[in-house]
């Protein structure tokens, strides 16, 4: 399993799985509802990590790409 694919697989956990048991998740946090807190600030900052992982990752592997060129 590549990394695109593991990020994919977490990008569908944060998305769906907190909407699947919004219901249960409904305790305060912060002064909000969890299920609000997860949807409006969690996610996004995920979404942001998870792009950050990703560019990090491949501007790494061009790094690489690159080098390998120039050695031939």
């Amino acid at each position: 399993m590549c990394i695109r694919d593991r990020l994919l697989v977490v990008w569908a956990a944060l998305t769906f799985i907190p909407s699947y048991f919004a219901r249960s998740l409904s305790f305060d946090f912060i002064g909000w509802p969890f299920s609000f807190w997860m949807a409006a600030y969690g996610a996004p900052l995920a979404y942001l990590v998870i792009i950050a992982v990703y560019a990090r990752i491949m501007n790494r592997e061009d790094r690489r790409a690159e080098e390998a060129k120039g050695n031939r």
